[in-house]
């Protein structure tokens, strides 16, 4: 069986431009450990594409690598690894469209896609709808408003406000401010277009943390929580690791955990795949803050955590039931820094 494993900030998309020093970064650790784990599966071929700009991967029998030097390039081999492979996995951005896109190329080709259907990522790439119907499905989620119909007596946040994009991924462009007046400088600095995609949040005081789950159609398992690690320079945030399996089961269980997940599950259909699911930690309730339909960074450390091959897990699922895949019986906390 061949695999088209694509990462898309260090495929060659962007040879022509400079790359995004985090988000290559963070790109290159999923896409190196998703690697690792394919090699290690039975009887399966990798189909990659590296920038040429970048280390080229160590050379296997089992592993196909494109280097990209332009954008025709990219287009051609793009298209002819969609051609040869059986099973694809796509990792890229969910900003713009992208991953969406990607993922219903892929379906067009009539290729079994290990990952999310388009309709499941649009939703969730849309902060503002995703948090409402998470709401009316029961779940928590920060107090938010879109920025452009926001006013300074939209709603009380008395740890402060996050004004973030819309459609964005993970810390990006995301601002702290204490109050409203500073808010409201902040907003008469951009133009109505910049605040359309922009979305206004209180802020939640608790542990960051984020859930790392296997989903299928009908079902979910837990693979594990993390404590993410977030830095404040400023009044910006930034995402600097996580560290897998890190939250102490006394204070927030496997259980808990599993029940949000199936949660989730129920308010978005088309969720397949390994997803992560990030959440604030208070005293209350777990604060569904953003889904990511694709490998997340955890990843990175997710195989040396729960002592089973996750790539394998997600081919598997393609022909057997949740239930006949090898259940984890250890876990181990692992650190990833970016």
């Amino acid at each position: 069986m061949k695999l088209f494993l694509y990462e898309h900030i260090t495929s060659g998309a962007l040879c022509e431009q400079a790359l995004p020093t985090s988000l290559a970064e963070e790109g290159e650790l999923m896409l190196q450990a998703a690697l690792h784990d394919a090699l290690a599966c039975d009887d399966l071929q990798i189909i990659t594409l590296r920038d040429a700009r970048l280390a080229q991967h160590p050379s296997s029998v089992d592993l196909k690598s494109d280097i990209i030097v332009d954008c025709n390039a990219f287009d051609l081999a793009w298209q002819q690894a969609l051609e040869d492979a059986d099973v694809v996995l796509i990792i890229a951005p969910e900003s713009a469209g992208l991953l969406s896109k990607l993922n219903q190329q892929v379906l067009d080709k009539h290729k079994n896609l290990l990952g999310c259907q388009p309709s499941a990522v649009t939703l969730t790439t849309n902060k503002h709808q995703c948090s409402q119907i998470l709401k009316q499905n029961g779940l928590a989620t920060p107090v938010e408003c879109l920025a452009h119909r926001w006013q300074a007596n939209s709603f009380l946040a008395p740890h402060g406000f996050l004004v973030k994009p819309n459609k964005g991924v993970g810390c990006e462009s995301t601002h702290y401010f204490d109050n409203a007046h500073q808010v409201i400088t902040w907003l008469n600095q951009h133009t109505a277009e910049q605040l359309s995609n922009m979305l206004i949040q209180a802020y939640i005081p608790g542990l960051a943390a984020s859930l790392t789950v296997l989903y299928t159609d009908t079902d979910c398992q837990l693979l594990s929580i993390n404590e993410q690690h977030i830095s404040q320079h400023n009044n910006t945030f930034r995402f600097t690791g996580c560290t897998v399996n890190g939250i102490d089961d006394n204070f927030f269980s496997k259980y808990a955990a599993n029940n949000l997940a199936q949660h989730i599950q129920t308010a978005i259909p088309g969720l397949w795949g390994i997803i992560g699911i990030d959440f604030i930690l208070n005293e209350k309730e777990p604060v569904i803050v953003d889904i990511n339909p694709r490998l997340t960074t955890s990843y990175a450390g997710l195989s040396r955590s729960i002592s089973l091959n996750p790539m394998q897990l997600i081919i598997d699922l393609k022909t057997n039931e949740m239930a006949n895949l090898p259940q984890i019986k250890h876990l181990n906390a692992v650190k990833i820094s970016i």
